[in-house]
């Protein structure tokens, strides 16, 4: 790889790690949070059934790239909408709070999961269908994930199971 290659790289590195700096400080969503509380669910209830709603999302991000091979590290991050989640009235229990918290915790382990697994792949940043390819596995391994819980725990209203679930992604 030539000089000018590796300077370019590293001037896109720094762009990248500016912009996303400055745009993270402006939008509403949480990460890096071991525990939720119903103080953030902000959002309004829709005309689901359901109690309560959580918005998770993952996120990844360039840490680096090596000015001399231009191979990239990755990291992921679970992150939550509190625009996007919500909870009924008379409806916020501990019980409930903790199904929430399951939901927050598989996106956080199918994070890690999408961090590790580009990671190992040693990759460039020019290998951009592949990267967008590896995410998107990881974002279809979370919504069976969710959907497979919720149906199981019966959105949490089957305590046995849920109390399974809870432990199998427990952060602690």
């Amino acid at each position: 790889m030539s000089l000018a290659n590796k300077i370019n790289i590293l001037v896109f590195s720094l762009i990248l790690f500016y912009t996303r700096g400055v745009s993270q400080n402006q939008d509403s969503l949480i990460s890096f949070r071991p525990n939720i509380d119903w103080a953030l669910f902000k959002g309004v209830e829709t005309d689901d059934t359901s109690s309560a709603a959580i918005s998770t999302s993952l996120k990844l991000e360039v840490a680096k790239v090596s000015i001399w091979t231009g191979k990239a590290r990755f990291k992921a991050y679970a992150v939550m909408n509190p625009k996007k989640s919500w909870v009924r009235i008379n409806h916020a229990s501990e019980v409930l709070l903790q199904h929430e918290q399951t939901h927050f915790d598989m996106t956080e382990f199918c994070a890690r999961g999408l961090q590790q697994e580009l990671n190992q792949m040693n990759l460039g940043l020019n290998k951009k269908a592949l990267i967008e390819a590896v995410e998107a596995k990881w974002e279809q391994k979370l919504e069976q994930l969710q959907e497979q819980y919720d149906n199981q725990t019966r959105h949490g209203t089957n305590l046995i199971i849920q109390k399974e679930w809870s432990k199998r992604f427990s952060h602690s």
